[in-house]
């Protein structure tokens, strides 16, 4: 039977020959995938089980059939590699490799290859590499030329700026208004008056008098003396002698008095 026979069957006839609903369904979308799962897993285990035409066949019918999953062609092209079918088994590499660069498939993948040693695997992991590389380059590109475009940074960036809010109305409020005599900081600046010239030469008009010119030199006054009886050193008066010969009666250390007056005689 060909191929292409086979799955339009599948899609019609359920697992207990019921017919399918109609394929806009969510439900048919879920039948559809299943099918696709049930191609891929027949594929991969008639490649294990070293069939390897009939593997490239089954795994031929899950990509036309629209499968994205990078498995598919994983295993077709590790098919044609294992049939000699070299440029074949390197563009399967390389597509399985692109899709699962643009997709988010955790270790769904690597779980799959586990199996898959030699130089295969490592013709599968270049592509792999370079395929991840390629798509950080193309998106960092695809950047760059978005945001040169003129205007689409500020597209991008600035929104329509909001209307302005209106203050709420007040009964008898009157704001207040600046008066427009007196000058404000926004005010032009005025020109500065320009100064009154009083005197050419400022020291002109208060010269001071020459200290050495012989006109009107100012006699030397004349000390007062003072008056005769304030001087403490005159001689007009004299002064008792504190130091003068004493009285005969009043010297203590003169000539003794008569025997008869001594009283310890």
């Amino acid at each position: 039977m060909s191929r292409s026979l086979i799955l339009p069957m599948l899609l019609a006839v359920g697992s207990f020959g019921a017919v399918t609903v109609a394929p806009t369904t969510p439900v048919a979308a879920a039948d559809q995938d299943g099918v696709l799962a049930q191609l891929y897993g027949q594929g991969v285990h008639a490649y294990f089980g070293h069939d390897l035409t009939r593997a490239i066949d089954l795994l031929d019918q899950t990509i036309e059939a629209g499968s994205q999953d990078p498995r598919a062609h994983y295993f077709r092209g590790l098919s044609a590699a294992g049939l000699g079918r070299s440029d074949e088994a390197k563009g399967d590499f390389q597509e399985g490799a692109r899709l699962e660069a643009r997709g988010d498939y955790g270790t769904s993948i690597g779980r799959a290859l586990t199996r898959v040693q030699g130089v295969s695997r490592m013709q599968i992991e270049t592509a792999r590499n370079q395929a991840r590389l390629d798509y950080h380059v193309e998106k960092a590109s695809q950047d760059r030329a978005r945001y040169s475009e003129p205007g689409a940074r500020e597209d991008e960036m600035l929104r329509e700026p909001p209307t302005p809010r209106q203050p709420p109305t007040i009964p008898g409020y009157q704001p207040l208004t600046p008066s427009t005599d007196e000058p404000t900081p926004f005010d032009e600046p005025t020109e500065p008056a320009q100064p009154t010239v009083q005197a050419r030469d400022a020291l002109e008009s208060a010269q001071p008098a020459d200290p050495f010119t012989d006109d009107a030199t100012p006699a030397a006054p004349t000390p007062a003396a003072p008056p005769a009886a304030d001087d403490p050193f005159g001689g007009d008066t004299p002064m008792d002698d504190p130091f003068g010969a004493p009285a005969a009666g009043d010297d203590p250390f003169g000539t003794p008095a008569a025997a008869g007056d001594d009283p310890f005689g």
